[in-house]
């Protein structure tokens, strides 16, 4: 483990910095480490191209407390660039949680008091534990939830990936400036501001069955209102019920709206497969 203090300079292009200065706790020598107490530093997890043992991985197991939620702290408590790895297995990260570059985060429990994020060509998934606050997935990232909770909103957009087959996300599901997110289990529409909600530019698929608006059957395919009250079953079998709308734009006469396309759960087995093969396609980079 190295241990240093480095600079804004070298990190705010990552870190959201409330402070001239802050200290860090670096991992970059290629090693496996693993985490499993407190600080109040950040932890930042990079790849030395010149270390004999290829990228730098670290597990964060329970027990582990990271990170400051005081007005002086970091906004990002937990940071994988390059292409490392990092495991949260257990613990308390205070703050963000955010994968950059070719960089894989898997998150099995613990708790997230802030926000996850995914960009540039990053994988996060998902699998376990509590986030209290929101799911941001940017860049062409790729971001599976399996399982966890996310206590606020789930935001994709600029061309990024999102697979949500299993979890609970408490309000918000949003596509915008390009990105695609494909729902086939889990609970969603929890809380009475639940909504989903497409850009132009953007596509949400449900994976399922039993389609209604209003309490009206629907057929397969692309939904044709821009508003109202979507439920039906997800490939799993959850039940859902949850307000819609596709956000429509016009420009020089031709208006554009977002997409929100049914397909039969039969397709779920589809859908995973192409998961895993993004998967191991943005990981071969």
């Amino acid at each position: 483990m190295k241990r240093s203090t480095i600079s804004v300079a070298s990190l705010c292009a990552a870190l959201t910095c409330t402070t001239s200065t802050f200290a860090t706790i670096v991992y970059e020598d290629g090693g496996i480490h693993t985490f499993n107490t407190t600080t109040t530093e950040s932890i930042v997890v990079d790849n030395d191209t010149n270390a004999p043992n290829g990228p730098t991985h670290l597990t964060i197991d329970a027990g582990a407390v990271i990170g400051d939620d005081s007005p002086q702290g970091v906004d990002t408590s937990v940071l994988a660039v390059g292409n490392s790895t990092i495991i949260i297995n257990g613990g308390t990260i205070e703050q963000d949680v955010d994968a950059w570059d070719d960089s894989t985060i898997t998150m099995n429990g613990g708790i997230v008091e802030d926000d996850l994020y995914s960009h540039d060509f990053a994988t996060f998934n998902l699998t376990g534990g509590v986030v209290a606050d929101d799911v941001n997935v940017r860049g062409d990232s790729l971001f599976s939830m399996f399982g966890g909770t996310v206590g606020e909103d789930f935001e994709a957009g600029q061309d990024s990936t999102a697979f949500i087959y299993g979890g609970s996300i408490s309000r918000e599901i949003v596509a915008f400036q390009g990105a695609s997110i494909t729902i086939s289990g889990g609970t969603i529409g929890i809380s009475n501001d639940a909504f989903l909600s497409t850009d132009f530019i953007s596509s949400i698929t449900l994976d399922g069955s039993n389609f209604k608006i209003d309490g009206v059957a629907i057929s397969l395919g692309d939904i044709a209102p821009t508003t109202g009250i979507l439920s039906g079953n997800l490939a799993d079998g959850s039940a859902f019920e949850i307000d819609f709308k596709r956000i429509e734009v016009t420009f020089d006469g031709t208006t554009s709206t977002g997409t929100i396309t049914l397909i039969p759960e039969p397709a779920s087995f589809a859908l995973l497969s192409l998961g895993s093969l993004l998967f191991l396609s943005r990981k071969n980079k």
